[in-house]
């Protein structure tokens, strides 16, 4: 059975009688993969919702559809993950936009700490955010979300662990601390519905830095006795947050 194509197209669209996808989409879908009139595809506004469509009439700057069915889409975690990440090398941030998307997290922020690389200019800034917003999007359509993690404007860490003050959990993974995760949790607390996790630069955390998020209510914990790279780190405490939490594994932390 042939797999269905999903697309952005915009909110606005759907409410229109004949929805337009426009842009960069619009010509993948002519030009590249060539589809044809009464093709069906699958949409995706950022809303949530995912929109079951047939596509109409392929112009040069837009392709008409015809929506037949809107549905909330299933894919989204129940648990929302905010990810403050110290600033890595370019790539590297690139690479775990993708993947922490892919995880099913709800809000990404870059944060500058004592031993991040330099702050960009606000235009480099400026163009690193939209590029992130890009990826995000891209990798909602390959997972099959249909909500885009919100891309936040970067914090230096003495603003950064405030930001978030709703979230019931919130974690700071450092390698120099000793207490691995499920030692840190307290198994007998309501399960979170919001968790705020915050990670490293290349170089880590200072002793002072970890000592400020504590004073804001974090929880440090360690990921186990082996260094790992800071995007190795970052994906493996949303897959475990998602595993305890979220869709990926076991409902409430173990009992015994």
């Amino acid at each position: 059975m042939k797999a269905v194509r999903r697309f952005f197209i915009a909110h606005e669209e759907t409410h229109k009688p004949s929805p337009r996808i426009c842009g960069q989409e619009a010509r993948h879908i002519k030009r590249v993969l060539r589809l044809q009139p009464g093709d069906r595809v699958l949409l995706v506004d950022g809303s949530g919702y995912e929109y079951e469509a047939a596509l109409e009439d392929l112009s040069n700057d837009h392709v008409s559809v015809a929506i037949l069915r809107r549905y909330l889409a299933k894919a989204e975690s129940p648990l929302k993950i905010t990810v403050a990440q110290g600033f890595l090398k370019e790539k590297k941030m690139d690479v775990l936009v993708r993947h922490l998307t892919e995880l099913g997290i709800s809000k990404w922020r870059a944060v500058f700490t004592e031993h991040a690389l330099p702050r960009p200019d606000e235009k480099r800034l400026a163009e690193r955010l939209k590029r992130w917003n890009t990826i995000a999007r891209e990798a909602i359509k390959q997972c099959n979300r249909a909500l885009p993690p919100e891309i936040l404007p970067p914090l230096a860490l003495q603003d950064a662990v405030y930001a978030e003050k709703d979230a019931d959990l919130k974690l700071i993974f450092w390698e120099k601390e000793s207490a691995l995760l499920h030692h840190c949790l307290d198994p007998h607390t309501k399960r979170p519905s919001k968790v705020f996790i915050l990670l490293g630069p290349e170089g880590g955390f200072s002793e002072a830095e970890i000592s400020l998020a504590k004073s804001a209510g974090f929880i440090s914990a360690s990921l186990g006795p082996r260094i790992l790279r800071a995007e190795t780190a970052a994906i493996s405490a949303c897959a475990l947050i998602q595993y305890l939490y979220g869709d990926m594994g076991q409902k409430t932390l173990d009992r015994e």
